[in-house]
């Protein structure tokens, strides 16, 4: 299931236009050579930048990462909102009531960007998202073209739910919130996902918390 962009060939020999009556017609010739470098540069040379820049969602660049952005109808923009009131969020204060299941709260709105590798990522998994049949072969394909062979894989567990296993990639924490917020990892209709982190060590105190001074918690489900 890995993307394929044809490549077409966009050179043009202008001076086989040319009719054997004018060969000797220098002036022409000077005319059409002048016309071939301009279409040698601005017409040829720009399909061949528009290609990998634009075209290609494995390698476009910024402009081409909000051109498929506006295509696909995805945000390259985390929105945060604020806790609602009475939120119980963990903590130690008198409002932290849900101490052991739990998240942090915000009390302000915000916008997190995405990197371009990132935003590549959640654009690929989009145009998937769109065109797959989100079997569990045809998205462990998928996984392996976008985060390498071992990288992620998912599993059916049968009961109208599904995990997502990172396993030798590690997402970073905005790519795992846009994930969540923008529901993006494809699934069948009515299956709810699971994600887990192979390689990242769990807030807390327990034996495997290493990284209670820098980390949030390890498994995300919605």
């Amino acid at each position: 299931m890995t993307e394929t962009v044809k490549h077409f060939d966009f050179s043009i020999d202008l001076q086989r236009a040319i009719l054997w009556q004018y060969d000797q017609a220098p002036a022409l010739k000077t005319l059409v050579e002048s016309k071939q470098a301009w279409y040698d540069q601005w017409i040829v040379g720009a399909f061949d930048v528009f290609e990998p820049a634009i075209f290609d969602l494995q390698t476009c660049d910024e402009d081409g990462l909000q051109v498929w952005a506006i295509i696909l109808n995805l945000p390259l923009f985390i929105t945060t909102n604020p806790s609602p009131v009475g939120y119980p969020a963990w903590g130690f204060s008198a409002f932290g009531t849900n101490f052991f299941d739990g998240n942090f709260g915000s009390n302000g709105s915000g916008q997190a960007g995405l990197t371009v590798e990132e935003s590549r990522i959640l654009l690929r998994l989009r145009y998937y998202q769109l065109t797959s049949d989100c079997c569990v072969t045809g998205i462990n394909k998928m996984l392996a073209d976008i985060f390498g062979e071992g990288g992620a894989y998912v599993i059916d567990n049968y009961d109208m739910t599904a995990t997502y296993f990172f396993d030798t990639y590690n997402p970073t924490s905005t790519l795992l919130y846009a994930l969540e917020a923008f529901d993006i990892l494809p699934r069948p209709a009515g299956v709810e996902l699971n994600i887990l982190l192979a390689n990242t060590f769990a807030f807390g105190f327990a034996d495997f918390g290493r990284n209670f001074f820098d980390g949030n918690f390890a498994r995300v489900e919605y």
